[in-house]
Formats: structure tokens, C-alpha cells, sequence
């Protein structure tokens, strides 16, 4: 059966709310830590940036309705959500642009995670093309 409807059900819906109750613990939140181990996000730069976004309400921790909201954004958003929600994880100060050091800093996390090497003579080519 087709979902129409757009949003999250049946197995994956409940793989993912099994997988939050298993992250989070007895107190069914999702801290920094918890969340980083439990994605198993070894970058904090980006597990940090991630749980950022995920924490809509700036509260310190993610709890079930923004983690299924967020996913679902992912998943099931438009272009135009999917876009704004990869520019903000790129827009480390939340200013609305990607500055120079914003750009080197996902060019060099980049290459370390697809194991690339390069040297800062090469990422300062990249970044000021």
C-alpha cells in the first residue's frame, strides 16, 4: 500500500520510535551525548550541528515529537525543506549564510569522511574558487 498521506507509518514508524526509546533512555529525552553515541556520529562538529536542529525548542535535549519531526522533514519534506534543512546544517552561526570558514569547514569534514587526503593548500584552492 502506497502512503499517500505523507507522513511516517506502519514498520518504519515504529523502528523509529523504538530506536528514540532506546536512545533516550528512562527519561525519554535525547541529550547531546545520547544523541551522538546512539547515531553513532563520531564527528561532534556535525553531531552537534544535527542535535542542534533537532532540538527545535533549544532546550538541551530532543524529545519524541521533535525527533519525528524532524525526520519527517527529512523524509517526506519538500525540495524546498530538504534544501533549508541541508543549508542549515551548514550554517554553523545560524546567520543565513555560509561564509568562507563555513565552506572549509564542510569541504575538510568532507573529505576526512569519504577518507580523502588533502592539504590546506589544496582546501584554500577549493574554498576560493
Amino acid at each position: 500500500m502506497i502512503n499517500e498521506s505523507k507522513k511516517l507509518v506502519g514498520p518504519f514508524l515504529i523502528d523509529l520510535k523504538n530506536r528514540f526509546r532506546e536512545i533516550a533512555g528512562e527519561d525519554q529525552l535525547i541529550d547531546k551525548e545520547e544523541f551522538r553515541n546512539g547515531l553513532g556520529i563520531e564527528n561532534h562538529e556535525i553531531s552537534d550541528r544535527l542535535f542542534e536542529l533537532f532540538d527545535q525548542d533549544s532546550s538541551g535535549s530532543v524529545d519524541y515529537g521533535e525527533f519525528v519531526t524532524t525526520i519527517e522533514s527529512m523524509v517526506d519534506g519538500s525540495a524546498k525543506d530538504k534544501i533549508k534543512f541541508a543549508f542549515q546544517l551548514h550554517d554553523l552561526d545560524n546567520n543565513g549564510f555560509i561564509d568562507r570558514n563555513e565552506l572549509r569547514i564542510l569541504i575538510k569534514q568532507s573529505f576526512s569522511e569519504n577518507n580523502l587526503d588533502y592539504d590546506e593548500f589544496q582546501l584554500d584552492l577549493l574554498v576560493d574558487l
